[in-house]
């Protein structure tokens, strides 16, 4: 856009401390033909020592040229809202807090890592005054280096860590206060599937005979988890009225269910003398089936980390390796299912998958592949 805009300038010109210090530069509005200088300040007057000063200034200078690059039009700007004029810093905390409404604890966490990891990286390279306009491809690349060379980001992690930043950035392009995703065009690391371990058989005959002898309310809970494929988390958020006996379906609610839509769960064969033996019929609806004390209770078990310790006590006892966890009862019914009913599909309908991609990645992690079919039968030539 020649002869639109003056290229932006640090102020004041004799760099005195005592004064206030700003950005400029002149715009003429290409629709209306006004010219008038525009003043950004950003947190160059945050800084005390004139070096510093100058550091911060001369970045925000970089980043506004950018954007006049872009063809960024600041009368157009001035006129929106305030909401649209925050820095891409303090947008990022915005998007986060968007985003929170439909987070489970564990994957907000893993969001906010992401952001604070992005915005303290912002700060040290003095961006933090960018406008989401100025936060160019090439930035984004830079920090992905980042991550590579300095933090050792290697496959999934830094997989996950650009694709939480995609999300931000999205959500942004949604609110109309990007055009493109800076990150769209950093490629994915290739990285092993990492291996879930299933219990042998002689270790979950072991462990079956070890609790149901010292700890039923525990068998009852891995039964849920090893035919349902039920995460620990769910389980202990299900109440009595979740299990449909009528249709034999477990119901995931919205409430609970990782991806906060209501899923049901068949009841095997296996999982029916298992819950009839619990006797739920008894309890009010409302009941948590593996409350306080994993029986059922009014009081929903708070600390599911306590549980994996008490499973885990089982184990030392028989002298299981410590690869061997409280989830090796859903990767062992998924296993047992899988050779049995030699079905991926089936398998990501218990799984509650919404793609069967993801179900085969989770049976490779296992060992278990689709031509399982071809292992199991015998042709001799």
């Amino acid at each position: 856009m020649k002869n639109t805009y003056s290229e932006p300038k640090l102020f004041p010109t004799d760099r005195n401390i005592k004064k206030s210090w700003f950005v400029a530069f002149r715009f003429t509005d290409p629709n209306t033909g006004d010219r008038k200088q525009f003043q950004f300040r950003g947190d160059i007057n945050h800084h005390k020592s004139k070096q510093d000063r100058i550091i911060e200034g001369t970045s925000l200078c970089s980043a506004l040229l950018v954007m006049l690059k872009e063809g960024w039009n600041p009368f157009t700007d001035e006129t929106e809202k305030e909401y649209d004029r925050k820095t891409l810093h303090d947008l990022l905390d915005d998007m986060l807090l968007i985003k929170k409404s439909t987070l489970k604890v564990k994957s907000y966490r893993t969001y906010s890592d992401a952001k604070n990891i992005l915005q303290r990286w912002m700060i040290k390279k003095r961006m933090k005054s960018f406008l989401p306009y100025a936060f160019t491809p090439k930035i984004a690349r830079q920090f992905a280096d980042y991550l590579l060379t300095e933090r050792k980001y290697q496959g999934k992690t830094f997989n996950s860590m650009i694709g939480f930043l995609k999300t931000f950035f999205n959500m942004l392009i949604a609110r109309e206060l990007m055009e493109k995703n800076p990150f769209a065009k950093i490629e994915k690391m290739a990285h092993d599937i990492g291996k879930n371990h299933a219990f042998t058989n002689l270790e979950k005959k072991k462990l079956i005979g070890l609790l149901k002898e010292k700890d039923k309310p525990l068998y009852g809970f891995i039964n849920f988890m090893y035919h349902g494929f039920i995460r620990r988390s769910e389980i202990v958020q299900l109440r009595v009225r979740d299990v449909d006996f009528a249709n034999r379906t477990i119901i995931i609610g919205s409430r609970i269910s990782k991806n906060r839509k209501q899923e049901s769960v068949s009841i095997p064969e296996g999982l029916l003398p298992v819950i009839k033996e619990m006797k739920l019929e008894n309890y009010p609806e409302d009941y948590f089936i593996f409350g306080h004390g994993l029986t059922p209770n009014t009081k929903m078990y708070k600390k599911p980390d306590s549980i994996t310790a008490r499973h885990r006590k089982h184990l030392n006892k028989l002298e299981i390796s410590s690869d061997k966890t409280l989830y090796s009862w859903k990767h062992t019914g998924v296993c047992d299912y899988f050779l049995a009913i030699k079905d991926p599909y089936v398998i990501m309908r218990q799984l509650r998958h919404h793609d069967l991609t993801i179900t085969m990645i989770y049976l490779k992690s296992l060992g278990l592949t689709p031509n399982v079919e071809m292992q199991l039968t015998k042709i001799v030539l």
